[in-house]
């Protein structure tokens, strides 16, 4: 390369002009896919993943701040209040009741754990095993305790997909939920 001021090997060529043949890149692709230099191509991916995570995670409080300060203008508190008018009124219209004395016994049927994730719960949030939205009872045996992760990321979806969703075992909730609910029928 008569204009490249790099110091020529012996091919007459500098570094970054022989690395740019195409028979040397061919090589190159072929010494990545080889199963040693997979890990280094997936530890690449993963940092850059990585990056992405934390600009996210970076961005959350102040998402947070902006919800909050939505949530005080007029117009917030309005779209907070119907939500918590409608929410009043499917529990109002759900067949069944809870009592806070069967609440309490739900969540010693639970023996104060999370429902999905077998947690010891700090902060204990109800949660409809079928949701109201979906036309599920307010009852004992459809209300569960969970943690406030679960309860946030479950919303009104359905249980079961929910739970293969998070890549929960079905068979350890079928287990928990009838051995809870079998406590709450004998007390």
């Amino acid at each position: 390369m008569p204009d490249c001021r790099g110091r020529h090997y012996g091919r007459g060529f500098c570094r970054p002009h022989y690395n740019a043949l195409p028979e040397v890149q061919a090589l190159a692709r072929a010494r990545m896919a080889t199963p040693r230099n997979r890990g280094r191509r997936a530890a690449r991916e993963a940092t850059a993943e990585s990056r992405a995570k934390h600009r996210i995670r970076s961005a959350l409080p102040q998402a947070r701040a902006a919800w909050l300060a939505w949530s005080r203008t007029p117009h917030g508190r309005a779209v907070l209040s119907l939500r918590n008018q409608m929410r009043r009124a499917r529990e109002r219209a759900a067949q069944g009741s809870l009592t806070p004395s069967e609440w309490l016994a739900v969540i010693a049927g639970w023996a104060g754990r999370c429902a999905y994730c077998g947690m010891a719960l700090e902060e204990v949030t109800q949660d409809h095993i079928v949701a109201l939205a979906r036309g599920g009872r307010h009852d004992p045996l459809n209300v569960v305790p969970a943690c406030k992760p679960c309860n946030s990321s479950k919303g009104a979806s359905d249980v079961w997909t929910w739970i293969a969703d998070r890549g929960l075992s079905w068979a350890d909730f079928i287990g928990r939920l009838a051995k809870a609910q079998a406590a709450l029928v004998t007390s």
